[in-house]
């Protein structure tokens, strides 16, 4: 749990130093704490990063410019600084880049299901989702998330991922048959 805990002093108690910075720290984080971004639940955020990524696809082929730390222990090493096409199998490599490229010129979201191999017996389904990052141009936002969570996932690597599905969300088009989906209570 991520906890904010910021103390009054009383001016007697208070050294004779410059705390300005921590008033405005104090005005700042007390609304804040009362809407509740600081509460119990930052917490699922915090496990959230570790699937995150960001993209430089501003040269070809994209290089993480970021990865979390779910992402290197799953694939087996760093993911920071390769190429984001090593993620995926030779057939797939430019299919993975058309997406990258449609995400940063179209300003569209990706959305791409993959699977990938820790060895022939060890499957995992996953999902990810690719965001245009407003004001840099050249930035991709994605996450990758396990459809499962199985034991041996971090003990073994997992291999080139191949490519099980595309969803393009074009930012411009209204939302094809929203109208017939229930409402998720």
């Amino acid at each position: 749990r991520v906890r904010c805990f910021a103390r009054r002093r009383d001016e007697a108690d208070a050294p004779e130093r410059n705390t300005k910075g921590l008033r405005v720290l104090e005005r700042t984080a007390r609304p804040a704490r009362r809407a509740g971004a600081f509460g119990h639940r930052s917490g699922r955020a915090c496990r959230s990063l570790a699937h995150l990524f960001i993209l430089d696809a501003g040269d070809v082929p994209g290089r993480f410019r970021l990865a979390g730390t779910w992402l290197g222990s799953a694939f087996g090493h760093e993911l920071t600084g390769h190429a984001f096409g090593a993620l995926f199998g030779r057939d797939d490599r430019m299919l993975a880049q058309r997406v990258v490229d449609a995400v940063r010129s179209e300003s569209a979201v990706a959305i791409l299901d993959l699977t990938a191999k820790a060895d022939p017996e060890r499957l995992l389904d996953m999902e990810m989702v690719l965001l245009p990052l407003a004001g840099e141009p050249s930035r991709v936002l994605g996450a990758i998330h396990p459809c499962g969570q199985p034991f041996w996932l971090g003990a073994f690597p997992l291999g080139p991922a191949r490519v099980t599905g595309v969803r393009l969300i074009d930012p411009d088009r209204p939302l094809f048959n929203l109208a017939n989906r229930p409402a998720i209570p």
